[in-house]
């Protein structure tokens, strides 16, 4: 093989004979004493082939590569190359672009790689099937890089890569990207529109990884940039800011089983950053959840000033193991408005360590003029699910955070929270204002401890917790901690908790007390208003004493419940009686509900059992049941079922006016009062098979 100084001379005597410099250009001096050469394509072709270099050589370590516009060269499986000092693709023409193939064995190396131009030539630079590529400085304009199955790393450098002015980045099948950069952004998109793909596995099933070591910033610096992490991909980092100063229009999306693992999180930051997204949406073909990953981190929505931007989750997508803010955490004290957090379509956010919503850090409240920010979640299977023993807090810090709001809705949950803040302020200079809490149309907001609203002295005013039109406020807790501090005394100018045809449930506690024309234990400060419902989910209620009968009814008291719902493993009455009234509801689902005392049912009733696990109702004293009723079924009957026990017969009817819903109406279902056994049982007629849903 011809050695560098071998071919140096083979090169000097032929520029010497010829009394020209072919496609070379000297720049300088190696440390051998050997000069540097600049080497120009020529025509298309292989590395290895002097005619692509201009028929003087190829190039050679420390050397300059400069593929010219409509220029491709190609290096299949060449081993390791010569380690270039500079490489330049593309960056003459405006219209024409330069190409570079690099594949199978083939591993080379250039300290620093510019190619394209701002004007969208469309260089191209193509790493694939097993070949590498390294470096210290990676800098594209207008250009396209893929990484395919194979392995792109960069080092040495503060700001390895630098994607400019409409470059693309696609990393994919198995490929890897690898930076370490000494310090300061690890990737920074400058200038705009920009994109960064991430997806796909490779056939040993290793997705594609893209990797920022230590602790830089992965930095869009521009505008309407993009990154799409998909399927198969994976892109990880310490920080991750989306947008700076007057950035706006940045997209990341995490789609279809894609994965982003990054510590700290920044969507908008600094005044005249906006329109900024994170969308996590998705799972992939094997179920896999679209899932951003905080390691224990924060993801901080709208930092110092910044404005309309979003977290979007959607879909099956997950957000976990991190804290949630919209909220200052600097020294500067800037307005931050219309910023949202969505939950929605089966989105998940999951091990929530804290929500600060218009708030400071835990250690540094200082936040101030944040106006109507707002979390969302909304739509069946849409969940916020806090870490056990967390926090959440909205409208809080040093003052004049106003009309932010959290809206849960239709099926959507927020569960676990410990102690939940609305409206509270850490100075008395100037309080927060019309903060809201809003769970409505079926959504459920359960709290754990405690809730406050408004904080003692100061001037907070008109912040709300509401719970409305079959929205649900869930304790886990038989007498939680309420204080709603307010200056007024004036229910729609103060601080308050409005019920208000909505559904109070209490979740695997006992206790409860029940007392007629009175709220249950802890929440007889809230603003009751409508019909309201009482929902013992695997939980027992007691009343005030043994002699007591509560009366589920319409009374004209909306702190009396006009509905008892008994759902989900053990539950019932501990204590005294219950009488469900004309005007009252008895719902039973799932459970196996034991009443103490007598039940009698004079309004509506409506069983659900499932034959797997029956729904049975015992009850140790006087069983009465109206003449007509609903029974729901699901799985396939055999044998009659239990569903009533008692201790003495009330009124017990015929029961034949009772609904029994069924798929079939093939054989005889009906319900039977077996005075013997003093039960109440759903009887099959023998020899009959019927399937229920």
């Amino acid at each position: 093989m011809t050695t560098k100084s071998q071919r140096r001379g083979k090169l000097n005597g032929s520029v010497r004979r010829c009394g020209l410099f072919l496609s070379i250009a000297w720049v300088g001096l190696l440390v051998d004493g050997t000069q540097a050469a600049t080497w120009i394509t020529a025509q298309n072709g292989s590395w290895d082939a002097w005619a692509t270099w201009g028929g003087a050589g190829t190039p050679q370590s420390g050397d300059t590569a400069d593929i010219r516009s409509n220029k491709t060269v190609t290096a299949a499986s060449l081993g390791t190359l010569p380690a270039l000092a500079q490489l330049t693709v593309g960056t003459v023409s405006t219209t024409l672009r330069g190409e570079l193939d690099l594949s199978g064995t083939t591993a080379l190396t250039a300290t620093n790689t510019t190619f394209g131009t701002s004007a969208l030539n469309g260089s191209r630079i193509t790493i694939r099937d097993g070949a590498q590529f390294t470096g210290n400085v990676f800098t594209q304009y207008g250009s396209t890089t893929t990484v395919d199955n194979a392995a792109f790393s960069l080092s040495g450098n503060a700001t390895p890569l630098i994607p400019n002015g409409g470059a693309t980045f696609s990393l994919q099948n198995g490929g890897v990207v690898s930076l370490t950069p000494s310090g300061g952004y690890g990737v920074t998109f400058l200038t705009d529109n920009n994109k960064l793909m991430i997806g796909g596995k490779n056939t040993n099933g290793d997705r594609a990884r893209f990797l920022v070591t230590g602790r830089p910033y992965f930095f869009l610096q521009s505008n309407s940039n993009a990154v799409t992490v998909t399927s198969g991909g994976t892109l990880e980092c310490a920080t991750l800011r989306l947008a700076y100063a007057n950035n706006k229009g940045n997209v990341l999306s995490v789609t279809n089983g894609g994965l982003v693992k990054s510590s700290t999180v920044t969507v908008g930051y600094q005044s005249s950053s906006y329109n900024n997204r994170v969308i996590v949406s998705g799972r992939d073909g094997d179920g896999t959840p679209s899932t951003f990953d905080l390691l224990g981190g924060t993801v901080i929505l709208c930092e110092e000033g910044s404005h309309t931007n979003s977290l979007i989750v959607e879909a099956g997508g997950l957000v976990t193991n991190g804290t949630v803010r919209i909220g200052n955490t600097g020294t500067q004290v800037l307005p931050g408005s219309n910023n949202l957090i969505k939950v929605q379509n089966g989105g998940v956010m999951a091990g929530i360590n804290g929500l600060w919503l218009a708030h400071g850090a835990a250690n540094n409240p200082i936040c101030t003029n944040y106006y109507r920010n707002g979390l969302l979640v909304t739509g069946s299977g849409s969940l916020f699910r806090f870490q056990s023993g967390m926090d959440g807090l909205v409208g809080g810090g040093m003052g004049n955070n106003n009309e932010n709001s959290i809206q849960i809705e239709e099926g959507g949950q927020m569960l676990g929270c410990r102690n939940f803040s609305i409206g509270t302020s850490a100075t008395n200079l100037v309080g927060n204002y019309s903060n809201r809490v809003v769970v409505t149309g079926g959504g459920l907001l359960e709290l754990s401890s405690s809730l406050v609203i408004g904080t003692a002295g100061r001037t907070d005013n008109g912040n709300h917790l509401a719970c409305t039109n079959g929205g649900v406020l869930q304790f886990t807790t038989a007498a939680p901690t309420i204080t709603i501090n307010s200056l007024s005394n004036n229910l729609s100018l103060g601080n308050k908790v409005l019920v208000e045809n909505g559904v109070l449930t209490y979740r695997g506690v006992s206790g409860v007390i029940l007392t007629n024309n009175q709220a249950t234990t802890g929440v007889g400060s809230f603003d009751w208003q409508g019909k309201n419902t009482l929902r013992f989910n695997n939980a027992t209620g007691i009343c005030a004493n043994a002699s007591t009968t509560y009366t589920i009814e319409d009374s004209g008291n909306p702190r009396n419940y006009v509905g008892l719902e008994l759902v989900n493993g053990g539950t019932g009455i501990s204590t005294g009686n219950i009488t469900i009234g004309n005007t009252g509801s008895l719902l039973v689902s799932n459970t196996v509900a034991a009443f103490s005392g007598s039940l009698i049912v004079n309004g509506g009733i409506a069983i659900c059992t499932d034959v797997a696990n029956p729904t049975r109702v015992n009850v140790a004293g006087t069983l009465s049941l109206p003449a007509t009723g609903t029974v729901n079924v699901s799985g396939t009957v055999t044998n009659s079922l239990v569903l009533f026990s008692y201790g003495t017969k009330g009124m017990i009817p015929s029961l034949q006016g009772w609904t029994l819903n069924r798929s079939s109406k093939t054989g005889m279902l009906s319900l039977k009062v077996d005075e013997a056994k003093m039960q109440v049982l759903l009887v099959i007629s023998r020899g009959t098979l019927i399937r229920f849903f």
